[in-house]
């Protein structure tokens, strides 16, 4: 179950982001500052974190620029609708943005998309690292490698990212 953050100074936004998550049934953890967030990080790993640009203490884009840094990522939410400001959130590595006021629609769609963007870079992950094995342990190229992947996901009727999974999985020493 993923286990998304909600960072805003607003009390009622963060309630309504927190009954809005709820109910797709993830876990939520409310926090009211940046820096509120950074703390949390430090003990537990979210998948996710919905971050207010407008904030008390730390401002959003300093939260953003800290979480890019360890690979936390995060949607924007923001009532500035400026090009410069969700460019710029952009740049330090949001994956969607939500702009306020929202509906539920809105956010569930942000979340759904953000989710589904960090598991396909996972899977091209372990694809890449599959090619890589086949091309060390084999002595092949690139190409060569990644049409052997593709040639056992189908030989065992499996997409490559299950037939990559396999094969790293295949590696790990047994306990």
């Amino acid at each position: 179950m993923p286990h998304i953050m909600t960072v805003d100074d607003d009390p009622n936004i963060r309630a309504l982001l927190s009954a809005i998550i709820s109910s797709l049934g993830y876990e939520v953890t409310g926090a009211e500052s940046g820096e509120a967030a950074l703390n949390e990080i430090k003990t537990k790993q979210f998948d996710l974190v919905l971050l207010d640009h407008h904030m008390a203490g730390m401002s959003g884009i300093d939260t953003a620029k800290a979480l890019n840094q360890q690979h936390v990522p995060f949607v924007y939410c923001t009532s500035v609708t400026e090009d410069e400001v969700l460019r710029h959130a952009m740049a330090q590595g949001a994956l969607n943005y939500i702009v306020k006021p929202f509906t539920p629609a809105k956010v569930i769609f942000a979340i759904a998309s953000s989710l589904g963007r960090i598991e396909e870079k996972e899977q091209n992950n372990l694809t890449q690292i599959a090619t890589g094995i086949l091309m060390e342990r084999n002595q092949m190229t690139r190409e060569d490698a990644h049409q052997q992947l593709k040639a056992n996901a189908t030989a065992s009727d499996t997409s490559m990212d299950i037939s990559a999974s396999a094969l790293i999985n295949a590696l790990q020493p047994r306990q």
